[in-house]
């Protein structure tokens, strides 16, 4: 009669291929280990291993992931508190550089759209780093279309001149 297979070390495999489940991956590396060394006298081990190494990566892609998003809201979140224009665009500035802080000036802008006028007028250009973002920032923080023009892709080009018409129609 045929060897059987682990049942452990399939579940080891099956859990950790299923990734987009979060913290699933962590389930397969404990069938994994639970396979290599309750059922020794099974086939399987290869079954086991992969699933252990695809439940490391995956978990750690997950943890990524789940940082890379947590960081993202608490930045939204962090503009969203309140305080002065001024003070959120400072809280901006305390990120550091990069998209962050990019995306977070420009929430600060739109957020006081309607007292936009309280922001430094060089602040999107001494400030934000990505150079689509720049004509964007310009376009809100001046609520003029020709920095739109600026932007060249074609979705946020339309965003922007979308914007800044339904800003010049509230004002």
């Amino acid at each position: 009669m045929a060897e059987k297979y682990s049942y452990w070390a399939i579940c080891s495999l099956i859990l950790s291929l299923l990734f987009f489940v979060p913290f699933l991956p962590a389930l397969g590396i404990i069938s994994g280990v639970i396979a290599l060394i309750a059922d020794k006298g099974r086939k399987g081990r290869g079954l086991a291993i992969a699933g252990i190494l695809m439940g490391i990566l995956f978990l750690i892609l997950q943890m990524a992931v789940a940082f890379t998003f947590f960081n993202f809201v608490s930045t939204l979140l962090g503009i969203v508190q309140g305080g002065s224009p001024q003070e959120q665009v400072d809280r901006c500035l305390e990120k550091g550089n990069g998209t962050s802080k990019d995306m977070c000036i420009i929430l600060a802008i739109t957020t006081n759209a309607n007292i936009s006028s309280t922001f430094d007028p060089a602040l999107c250009d001494r400030e934000i780093s990505d150079v689509e973002l720049i004509g964007y920032c310009n376009a809100l923080l001046k609520r003029d279309k020709s920095f739109c023009y600026n932007i060249s892709h074609s979705d946020t080009r339309i965003k922007c001149f979308g914007l800044i018409d339904e800003l010049q129609r509230k004002s």
